[in-house]
Order: C-alpha cells, then sequence, then structure tokens
C-alpha cells in the first residue's frame, strides 16, 4: 500500500464514508429483498397455490387411464377461459404419446420433478412473444403424466428487472461511496492537515504559527478560532514567564558573579591568615556558588529551549563528526578512570540541527555514562541510520536504573539513586530531551539486561535525488 493510500485508509473521513456506504448497501439490499418477496416470491406461492388445486382437479378425472375424454375436454375448456393467468398444460400416456397440450416441448424433456419451469416462444401471427410457464408434474401409475401450470413471464420480467436494478444499484452506490469518500476525506483531509502543520510549527517553537482561516463560518473556522486564541492566551502567558525567567537572570546573574568573587577573596584571605577552617568553609561556599551558577544556568538553558527562545539554527551537519569529537573530549576522563570507551558510527551522518544543542546532548550522555560506570568498566557509543533516523546509544558498565525509575529520567532534578555520591544535580538528561525535543526527536531509555543504555533518536538528512 503507497503512503497516499494508506493515509487516506487511515482517514476517519473515508473510513465514516465507507461506513456509510455499506449501511446504504444493506439497506438497499434490504428494500430490494422486500420488494423481491412482495412482487416475486409471494405471487409465485399463490400461483403454485392454485397450480396444485388444478392438478388435483384434473389429476380426479384421469382413472385408470382407460378414457381420458373427459380430462382432455376440461382441460382445453380450462385453456379457452380468458380470465387469470394462461392456463398450459400437457397430457401424456403410458407410451408417451401427447393426448393435448398447448405447450411445445416434448415429453422426453419434462424431467422427473414435481415443479417445472420452462421457457418457450409461441408465434401468433407475424408475432413471436415469449412465454414462460411454471408447470406441476403429476405422474399416473400406468406410465402416464399430466402437467397442469400457469403463464409466469410477467413474474419472470420482474425478477430479472430487480437482478438487474440490485446489481445496478450495488455497483452505483459503490462509485458513489467511493468517489464521495474520496472527495470528503480529499476536501476534510487538507482542513486537517492545515491544522496539525499549524500544530507542528507550534511544537517547534514557532509560536506565532496560526491556523488559517478561510472566513467560511463553518466548523473547521470555528475550530480554528478557538485554537487561534488558545495559541494567543499560550504565546503571551508564555511571554509573560520569558520575561519574569529574563528578570530573574539579570536580577540574580549580578549577585552571584559577586558573590563568588567575595568568596574567593575571603578564601584568599583565608590561607594567608593560616586558619584552616575558614579556609575549608570559603572553599565549600565558592564551590556551592558555583554549582547554583551551572543549576540556574541549565534551568534557564532548558527553559528557553522549551518554549523556543533559543531557537536553534537549522544547519546542515554530520553527526559522526560531532559525535568523535564528542568522545576526544571526554578521552582524558576515561583514561584517567581506566574506563574503555569504543565508537561504532558511519562514516557520514548527515542532518540539519543546532550543532551547539547537539554537542551539548552527546557530551552530557557521555558524561552521565563516565559518571556511573565503576573503573575497569566500559562505555559503547553506537551511531545508526534505520529509515531517515538517527539512533544514537549511549550504554555502560554501570549498576543500571531500576524499571520503576525510567519513566522517570529526564525529569528536572530527578536522581534515580541520589545516595551514590556522584557529582550531579539532575538536569543533564532533562537538558538532553529538550534538545531532542526541539530538533523533532527523542530521548528513550531501552531496558537492559545488565548496565544503562540512553537513546537519542534525531531526524537524518533525506538522500539527495
Amino acid at each position: 500500500m503507497t503512503p497516499r493510500l494508506a493515509t487516506l485508509w487511515h482517514s476517519f473521513t473515508f473510513r465514516l464514508t465507507l461506513a456509510f456506504m455499506v449501511f446504504f448497501c444493506v439497506s438497499v439490499a434490504v428494500l430490494l429483498a422486500i420488494g423481491y418477496w412482495a412482487t416475486i416470491h409471494r405471487p409465485l406461492e399463490q400461483v403454485e397455490a392454485s397450480i396444485e388445486q388444478d392438478a388435483r382437479r384434473f389429476a380426479a378425472l384421469y382413472g385408470d387411464g382407460s378414457d381420458t375424454t373427459a380430462l382432455v375436454a376440461a382441460l382445453r375448456r380450462e385453456v379457452n377461459r380468458t380470465a387469470g393467468r394462461q392456463f398450459y398444460h400437457m397430457l401424456v400416456d403410458s407410451r408417451q404419446n401427447v393426448l393435448s397440450g398447448n405447450i411445445p416441448v416434448y415429453p422426453g424433456e419434462l424431467g422427473n420433478g414435481p415443479w417445472l419451469r420452462i421457457e418457450f416462444e409461441l408465434n401468433d401471427g407475424d408475432i413471436d412473444s415469449e412465454h414462460e410457464a411454471f408447470l406441476r408434474v403429476v405422474p399416473f401409475v400406468d406410465g402416464g403424466r399430466l402437467l397442469v401450470g400457469r403463464d409466469t413471464e410477467d413474474i419472470d420480467e420482474r425478477e430479472e428487472l430487480i437482478t438487474q436494478v440490485l446489481g445496478g444499484a450495488a455497483t452505483l452506490a459503490a462509485m458513489l461511496g467511493l468517489g464521495g469518500g474520496l472527495l470528503l476525506s480529499l476536501g476534510v483531509g487538507r482542513r486537517i492537515d492545515a491544522i496539525n502543520r499549524a500544530a507542528q510549527r507550534v511544537l517547534v517553537g514557532k509560536m506565532a504559527e496560526r491556523v488559517p482561516v478561510r472566513g467560511t463560518g463553518d466548523d473547521f473556522d470555528r475550530l480554528s478560532m478557538t485554537l487561534n486564541a488558545m495559541l494567543d492566551r499560550i504565546q503571551a502567558l508564555i511571554a509573560s514567564i520569558s520575561r519574569v525567567s529574563d528578570n530573574i537572570a539579570h536580577e540574580l546573574r549580578t549577585p552571584l558573579t559577586h558573590l563568588r568573587g567575595d568568596l574567593e577573596l575571603l578564601e584568599v584571605a583565608a590561607s594567608r591568615t593560616g586558619d584552616d577552617l575558614l579556609t575549608t568553609t570559603a572553599t565549600r561556599a565558592r564551590d556551592d556558588a558555583d554549582r547554583l551558577q551551572r543549576i540556574f544556568d541549565a534551568l534557564l538553558r532548558i527553559a528557553r529551549i522549551e518554549v523556543g527562545r533559543d531557537t536553534p539554527v537549522r544547519e546542515a551537519l554530520d553527526l559522526s563528526t560531532l559525535l568523535h569529537e564528542a568522545v576526544e573530549l571526554y578521552a582524558p576522563v576515561a583514561e584517567q578512570r581506566r574506563i574503555a570507551v569504543t565508537v561504532a558510527a558511519p562514516p557520514v551522518a548527515p542532518m540539519r540541527g543546532d550543532r551547539h544543542l547537539l554537542f551539548q546532548a552527546i557530551c552530557n550522555l557521555l558524561d552521565n555514562a563516565l559518571k556511573y560506570t565503576p573503573e575497569g568498566g566500559a562505555v559503547t557509543v553506537s551511531l545508526g541510520i534505520d529509515a531517515g533516523t538517527m539512533r544514537l546509544d549511549v550504554r555502560d558498565t554501570g549498576p543500571g536504573v531500576p524499571a520503576e525509575h525510567r519513566a522517570r529520567l529526564g525529569e528536572r532534578f530527578f536522581r534515580a539513586d541520589p545516595a551514590s555520591g556522584a557529582d550531579g544535580h539532575g538536569l543533564g538528561l532533562a537538558l538532553v530531551r529538550a534538545i531532542a525535543r526541539h530538533h523533532q526527536g527523542s530521548l528513550e531509555f531501552p531496558a537492559v539486561a545488565q548496565g544503562f543504555i540512553a537513546r537519542l533518536s534525531l531526524p537524518g538528512e533525506p538522500p539527495a535525488r
């Protein structure tokens, strides 16, 4: 199934139209079935009952077959009656000689069934007319047979008409249903796609994007105006939050800088006086100020990325090159802790994105893996391309994360094992997740038997045509 047909099949409008088409076809079939019963089946039952009465009445005149004069006379009188349906008959003796009859059928063609429906033509002057007879076959003990019946050509014509109408109606309903479903799905699908495209652009940070309004005043226009009003409100709230964040950043950055400078001066002064307690306290306070500054910067960076304020530059880059650069940057740390780092990546992995943000994300994943891997362990970094999607796996041989905690990884300040003593403040994976979403990707943590895997998925560059 082609992508276009698959999209059409998954369209709710198209499937709803098909459901109505099936309902319409079933309704037409039920109506035609009722019409068939009323105009074909029921009249045939009545004709069958009348023929059954005639058969019993004429069979009583046959006797032992020695004298059929009265029976032949009665049959011919019935033929000459003008009221009701045309009467047909054939009387055959034990030697298969036709004693009386008004249907052009040979006795050997009659068969042995109790009921027959035969078609034939009769010549009335220069006109050949088609007829159909519904006949009851009455066998006699001496080998003779009597056939009596009525003309049912009108019923046969109605049956053919209803059969043709049923086939034509089903075909027409299917064509109209499919055609209507296609047109309706295309019309509604375009409106839904416009809403979806606007929502996708908002998701990647284009908060000024709005759903187009055609001005027709229909349901989609009213929905679009409601969504636009909601986006206006969200944009105003985000702008307000951003202004507050910027003000906080401006107000706190300078005091933190001054605090760190004062603590450095205090540390220097304490070291000159030889007061070890004061020196240790000043050093610890300076480290806390640095930690507070890093947390503050990370929170602001995540907030800017998530609300679209930190708009990345969509440039062509090679993710494989970025990966090797990050591994090279962390090589001294790995070597110091005797951790083996192996890399498996294709020579070229082209994509479009923000080089600095993606490099930061890779570094955060490597830092996290090295932080929780014991000395002598191993970290494996692999980059693969599957159906246009880049999958970067960073695997370590650390203690791993329990299954009940994996769903919360990536939340701000969440640490699966805060008692492990590893340095960190629980914002590294949150920043990676924000960068992944900003590039329309994802951050996942697949379950493994041993160790831990962080998987960063990003859209790759489509191949050139």
